[in-house]
């Protein structure tokens, strides 16, 4: 019982700084605890990860376009 009331009352700890900004923000916004405040729809947190999915692609080809250039 005190883990159920620990889970209903506590915020999760943080997650790693290895894992990127966008992507904790979004597990901590699924994680809130009224419902009202989280995610509606399973389709809502596909964008949110689609659309993340495609930044980091864009920064990593980015990186690897300063790379080669330098």
């Amino acid at each position: 019982i005190d883990v159920l009331a620990a889970n209903a009352e506590l915020e999760p700890p943080p997650l790693s700084s290895l894992v990127p900004n966008r992507l904790r923000e979004l597990v901590r916004h699924m994680l809130r605890k009224s419902i009202h405040d989280r995610p509606q729809t399973a389709a809502e947190v596909l964008g949110a990860l689609t659309e993340l999915r495609l930044d980091l692609q864009l920064a990593e080809r980015g990186r690897m376009q300063h790379v080669s250039v330098s």
